[in-house]
C-alpha cells in the first residue's frame, strides 16, 4: 500500500476512505443508532 505516490493517487484514496464513511454513517443513522430523535 504505497501512499506517497502521485498527488492524484492521494486524492483517490482519500476519497474512498471519505466515502466509506460517509456509507457507515448513512448505515447508522438508517438504522437509528447515531439519532433517536426521529
Amino acid at each position: 500500500m504505497r501512499i506517497n505516490q502521485t498527488p492524484i493517487d492521494q486524492k483517490r484514496y482519500f476519497q474512498r476512505i471519505i466515502s466509506q464513511i460517509n456509507h457507515h454513517i448513512q448505515y447508522m443513522i438508517r438504522n437509528g443508532k447515531v439519532f433517536h430523535n426521529s
